[in-house]
């Protein structure tokens, strides 16, 4: 069959062949020889609009209105689809052999395309839906929000994506070993009085679902989805049904003359409890600006909460139903313990995660953070081989398909090139890693470290403290050091005491925590108070000595304030 007339013969699913590989859109695989390759429903629905159109130019807008229908995704949903199907094939992009891309135009299918005898109706692959009418609340969404809002990716989660047809993420479909837990932000309420309002309120439950959808460890049902639930209240046993989604959010909207509030309730759809809420309230300024703000404030602590939930669950699980998800969620917790025998321990349960998922971006996240605490606080014999490993697996990270997990990386490669002295790449990493996800505490920490390090105090206390507003716990890999040194270097010493004694309440060992509040004790004159810190560090580092410290400080004068109060302190 000519590639021109492949798109008119409407090919049974499994008779279609592209290349060498025989394409199965009912069992969603690629296959070849003794090859086999399981991909996710509608990057096989890509793949089969290309080979019916093969040999034309297919313009982005086109595709993402054939395979997506009546559902807002950004393009990066459509990239991912075709950077899955290049991966499959074995298909380089600057030399194509399959897909080729057309500059600012779309993609072509290069590949012959065949058929072979039909098969019975049943099996025939049936077109792209036409898009569902739409009711008329989300349609006010799209103007209102337009600006703002279209940029990241939803996804369903593995359980669901076969069934509602949304594209995941980079993990595969219904993998038990590296399933995502899924959250479904339902219809804010319009509280304002005024139902020509309803409009914002649409706004604001956008756009949180938006933001929600950059994290790699959730899964957010798509505003489409949730779209039923705004003429009726759910009950939590009809969202679990209904959407799969392990756990949901609710609120409202009240806006009026420049005042905006917004609460919002995580609840167990499981169990039916409430798991958290809170309230945000703005006033002043531009009304559109107060709602960004607090829509970025809602985003980052609810993804900080439901990790924490997931972690819980987690560890209430037995040893034998442990899986690569579960084994990084464990991970993930004795990381933020910053202890030496944590590190061990989560160094090994990530070991086994890999085992089972070797391409589990956020496993060699989790162990690019476990050798970079090595690193810091000498927890090995040789720091720059645990730094540089460090570096290796955040790169690893770079070069899988998780978007999510790839603006952390960005932000802890930010970290080690800043202790490193490639000050400059590190600006570029931990600017690269606010850009990917705004709303992200582990990416502000990240940044506010890098920052510090390059003697740039104001702008690290200020990153820092974002990241400390979306975790108010504040259990972040550098154990709280970066707050406390940050007011030392400023010559806040009071509060520089104050930030470390709320670390050490937590990380009682850390020797690191002791030296900068041994020094800011010794600047403000309490003698007695600093010995006895500089005797806490000596108890944990016997060898530490005052030269030690402040060496990664690209200021020369940062790094001799520094040693000077902890020579102050007797050290």
């Amino acid at each position: 069959m000519s590639l021109a007339s492949a798109h008119d013969s409407q090919a049974p699913a499994s008779a279609l062949k592209v290349g060498d590989w025989d394409v199965d859109a009912i069992a969603n695989r690629l296959s070849r020889d003794d090859q086999s390759t399981r991909l996710e429903p509608k990057v096989i629905e890509v793949l089969v609009y290309l080979a019916r159109h093969a040999g034309s130019v297919v313009g982005r807008e086109e595709l993402l209105q054939a395979v997506w229908p009546g559902v807002i995704v950004g393009d990066d949903a459509l990239t991912q689809a075709i950077i899955k199907l290049r991966k499959a094939f074995g298909d380089d992009a600057r030399q194509p052999t399959y897909i080729e891309t057309i500059s600012k135009r779309g993609y072509r299918l290069i590949a012959p395309v065949r058929t072979a005898a039909p098969e019975p109706q049943a099996a025939r692959l049936p077109s792209p839906p036409a898009a569902p009418t739409r009711r008329p609340r989300l349609g006010f969404v799209v103007a209102a929000t337009a600006l703002v809002a279209i940029a990241a990716v939803l996804v369903l989660a593995p359980e669901t994506a076969t069934r509602q047809g949304v594209a995941g993420g980079s993990l595969e479909v219904g993998s038990e070993a590296t399933e995502r837990p899924t959250l479904a932000v339902l219809p804010l309420s319009n509280q304002s009085g005024d139902a020509q309002r309803d409009y914002f309120s649409d706004g604001v439950t956008y756009e949180i679902i938006n933001a929600l959808g950059r994290f790699s460890g959730l899964s957010v049902i798509s505003p489409h989805s949730i779209e039923q639930f705004t003429a009726r209240a759910p009950s939590p046993k009809a969202i679990k049904s209904e959407l799969g989604a392990r756990y949901f959010v609710t609120g409202s909207v009240r806006e009026a003359e420049g005042q905006l509030r917004v609460t919002v309730e995580l609840s167990d759809a499981e169990k039916g409890v409430v798991l958290w809420s809170d309230r945000y309230d703005g006033a002043g300024g531009d009304l559109f600006e107060i709602r960004d703000r607090i829509v970025k404030d809602i985003v980052g602590k609810l993804a900080v909460k439901v990790t924490r939930l997931e972690e819980q669950r987690a560890a209430a699980k037995l040893p034998e139903n442990l899986e690569a998800y579960d084994l990084v969620l464990r991970a993930r917790a004795l990381l933020r313990k910053s202890d030496r025998v944590a590190n061990r321990q989560a160094r090994a349960l990530l070991d086994r995660a890999l085992q089972l998922a070797p391409d589990y971006a956020q496993a060699w996240l989790e162990y690019a953070t476990a050798e970079r605490q090595r690193s810091i606080f000498g927890w090995t014999e040789d720091p720059t081989a645990s730094l540089q490993r460090a570096e290796q697996f955040a790169q690893r990270v770079l070069a899988l398909d998780d978007p999510g997990s790839q603006a952390q990386a960005h932000g802890l490669l930010g970290v080690v090139y800043a202790i490193a002295g490639k000050f400059e790449q590190a600006l570029m990493e931990a600017d690269r890693a606010i850009e990917l996800n705004p709303n992200d505490a582990s990416a502000f920490d990240s940044r506010g470290s890098t920052l510090l390090y390059l003697g740039r105090t104001d702008e690290a206390l200020a990153a820092l403290q974002t990241a400390l507003r979306f975790n108010p716990a504040g259990r972040g890999a550098g154990g709280g050091s970066d707050h406390a040194l940050a007011y030392y270097t400023l010559q806040r010493y009071r509060e520089s005491v104050a930030a470390a004694d709320t670390a050490l309440a937590r990380y009682p060992d850390i020797a690191f925590l002791h030296a900068i509040r041994a020094a800011a004790l010794a600047r403000l004159g309490d003698q007695d108070a600093a010995r006895e810190a500089a005797a806490q560090v000596l108890r944990l580092d016997p060898f530490s000595r005052a030269s030690d410290y402040g060496t990664r400080f690209a200021k020369p004068e940062h790094q001799a304030h520094l040693q000077d109060g902890l020579r102050k302190a007797g050290l």
